[in-house]
């Protein structure tokens, strides 16, 4: 016999009473950051720009993930984003502090996940292209090939160049 859960039990909530929690936090609840948040925002944000600027230098390199004013307003939103979920006035240190946290997570995982073992990230990038402009000059605009053969014909290209060396 399939029974719902009680109310009061942990776990899934109803959707329609999820629905119109989000219509109530979206129509009433504009939160503000306070002086602190802000405070708290602004040395983050600068610590951040430095560990970048660090990080570039240890690379001898561009920086892979540029830390700008657009990154600040990502955080700020996602601060608020935090503070609405709670239904508070006010974004406050704690919301700034989680949001930085899956700000730093999100980019350092965006970061290693565009690293190859002894490339650096702008060698990278231009190994990319080479890739496009070959596969641009092998296949006409508007025809199609499937993935195996552009990588059968790369197998081969790189094979016989291994060989002619």
């Amino acid at each position: 016999m399939n029974r719902a859960p009680p109310e009061s039990s942990v776990g899934e909530i109803d959707v329609s009473k999820m629905k119109k929690y989000i219509s109530y936090a979206r129509t009433r609840c504009a939160p503000r950051i306070s002086p602190e948040a802000s405070e708290k925002l602004s040395s983050h944000f600068v610590s951040i720009r430095a560990e970048a600027s660090r990080a570039d230098q240890n690379k001898h390199g561009h920086s892979s993930i540029p830390i700008t004013i657009r990154q600040l307003e990502a955080i700020i939103r996602i601060s608020e984003s935090i503070a609405k979920v709670t239904l508070s006035p006010r974004v406050t240190v704690q919301h700034v502090e989680q949001a930085m946290r899956l700000f730093k997570h999100s980019t350092m995982n965006a970061l290693s996940s565009c690293d190859i073992p002894g490339m650096h990230h702008s060698e990278a990038r231009r190994q990319i292209e080479i890739v496009e402009e070959e596969i641009k000059r092998r296949i006409a605009v508007g025809s199609r090939a499937s993935t195996q053969r552009i990588i059968k014909e790369f197998e081969r290209k790189s094979k016989k160049s291994c060989y002619e060396n």
